[in-house]
């Protein structure tokens, strides 16, 4: 579904709560994320 998308996907070794375990990295998705949207 994702690759039908055309979603961009980020494997993060981390435990089952990514936001707990590793939040500096989620923060850095989300903030490329926003960065590559941001007009």
């Amino acid at each position: 579904m994702a690759q039908r998308a055309g979603a961009h996907l980020v494997e993060v070794d981390a435990a089952h709560a990514v936001t707990v375990s590793r939040p500096d990295v989620v923060t850095d998705v989300i903030l490329q994320a926003a960065r590559k949207t941001a007009r």
